[in-house]
């Protein structure tokens, strides 16, 4: 269902930092892999770019980059205007790292590279 809803055009305007993040955040969200996700979240910031860039870092920072393809981040995020934020700064860096050297005893490991439950998550009216 997380793809379908957050390719309507609802989800792109209406959809809040703090709803997203919640959502992001749940351990039960399906989707077809965390690259989409971190691809449908960039869709969401670029949709209102002046102000969600304010939020980008604490909404991507809900992704496990861990999971994402390195290529894919490194592409999003390491361009001048992302680059600005020193939280997305940080992001990338730990991905780069993570991806180089993978630890399973690390802070980044833990939080970024875990698999989400095969549960469901189900999308409120309250959202839009």
């Amino acid at each position: 269902m997380y793809m379908d809803v957050c390719e309507s055009e609802e989800f792109l305007s209406n959809v809040g930092a703090d709803q997203l993040f919640s959502l992001l955040s749940r351990d039960d969200l399906t989707s077809p892999s965390e690259t989409f996700v971190f691809k449908s979240v960039m869709q969401w910031i670029k949709h209102k770019k002046e102000e969600r860039m304010a939020v980008a870092a604490k909404v991507i920072g809900a992704v496990g980059l861990g999971l994402v393809d390195i290529k894919v981040v490194i592409e999003e995020l390491n361009t001048e205007e992302m680059q600005r934020d020193p939280d997305i700064h940080m992001l990338v860096y730990e991905a780069l790292l993570y991806y180089c050297m993978p630890s399973k005893g690390s802070t980044f490991a833990e939080g970024k590279a875990k698999l989400r439950s095969a549960g469901t998550v189900r999308m409120s009216s309250k959202m839009y």
